[in-house]
Formats: C-alpha cells, sequence, structure tokens
C-alpha cells in the first residue's frame, strides 16, 4: 500500500523561507495575501474590468490546497450594482 504524502506550503515564515508547514495557521496565510492587490479600471463608456496583481505561484498552490479554482483570482468577474459588487 503506497503512502500519500501530506501537502506543505514553504515561503510562510519570515526568514526561514524553506521551511515546511503542513498546517498553516490564519495569520500565516493573511501575511501571503496581503501582497496582492485589486486593480479597478473603468472604461469611458462605463464598462469595469478587475485584474488582481501580485499573485506568485504560492497564492495559486494555497488556492488549490483550499478546493477554489485557480481561475477565479486570475479572471475576476464581478457585477457593479448600486455601488455593490457581486460576484457573477
Amino acid at each position: 500500500m503506497a503512502v500519500r504524502q501530506q501537502p506543505y506550503l514553504t515561503n510562510l515564515i519570515p526568514g526561514n523561507p524553506g521551511r515546511k508547514v503542513y498546517q498553516p495557521n490564519t495569520a500565516m496565510l493573511l501575511r501571503v495575501f496581503s501582497a496582492i492587490g485589486l486593480v479597478v479600471i473603468t472604461a469611458d463608456d462605463g464598462s469595469v474590468s478587475y485584474h488582481v496583481t501580485g499573485l506568485n505561484s504560492l497564492h495559486q498552490q494555497i488556492v488549490s490546497l483550499a478546493g477554489l479554482r485557480p481561475d477565479t483570482y486570475l479572471h475576476p468577474s464581478c457585477q457593479r450594482t448600486d455601488r455593490i459588487l457581486t460576484e457573477m
């Protein structure tokens, strides 16, 4: 019987980027995601584009391990309704 290897993340601990983390806490994950941004561009015709900046392979790995679709962050799509953004 093959032993299933538990996934781990690296680059979560400042000053020790090679350390393997098997169960990251919320503070570690929030620190990693604090480097990303959302750029909102409104064109003259009123159309709005959204772009997530700063995503790297670690972010994509975390999103994948969380069971989310990575394209949600690579190509966000939102609809503006009375100053409230709702996901499409």
